[in-house]
């Protein structure tokens, strides 16, 4: 978002880079939350591979540390990213959500939130079966297939209708 739209909505320009990242994630959390209510808009970042394993590597240290806050925050982050195929296969962070999801059942509120994680990652890793196969059918030999993600919104659908 501009600078300009920010200010013309109440809001003040984006924390700084040395802002902590939860802290970061929070603010663009009540910021999408703010445009949605007021707009009907989600805004949801592009996932990069770095930012990914960057969260996930964050995720492993606050399950070493037991630390559930941070981890449901880091899994609501999460819900907030716009994710791609490419991205869950390279990082791998689906099994390290879905392990949490199994060792955190007791907690309602972490395990939710991990199982709507991989529900809906696991409807976009099926649609991407399906373009890849209809793009092998169409092509006859499994031509490009353009990257297949998941927005908030599909991961909620996917979730209501699981």
């Amino acid at each position: 978002l501009s600078r300009a739209l920010l200010s013309s909505l109440g809001f003040s320009t984006p924390p700084p880079p040395t802002t902590h990242p939860l802290v970061q994630s929070l603010h663009l959390l009540l910021l999408s939350l703010f445009l949605h209510t007021a707009v009907g808009v989600w805004v949801a970042p592009m996932a990069s591979t770095p930012d990914v394993a960057g969260i996930k590597d964050q995720l492993q240290s606050a399950a070493d540390a037991d630390d559930v806050v941070q981890m449901q925050l880091l899994l609501l982050r999460l819900t907030q990213i716009n994710m791609t195929v490419e991205i869950l296969q390279e990082t791998r962070i689906g099994a390290l959500v879905n392990n949490l999801r199994k060792k955190y059942k007791g907690n309602a509120d972490l395990s939710r939130t991990a199982k709507a994680l991989v529900k809906g990652w696991a409807v976009l890793l099926k649609r991407f079966e399906q373009q890849k196969t209809l793009a092998a059918a169409a092509e006859g030999s499994g031509g490009a297939v353009r990257k297949t993600q998941a927005s908030p919104t599909s991961i909620a659908t996917a979730t209501a209708t699981a």
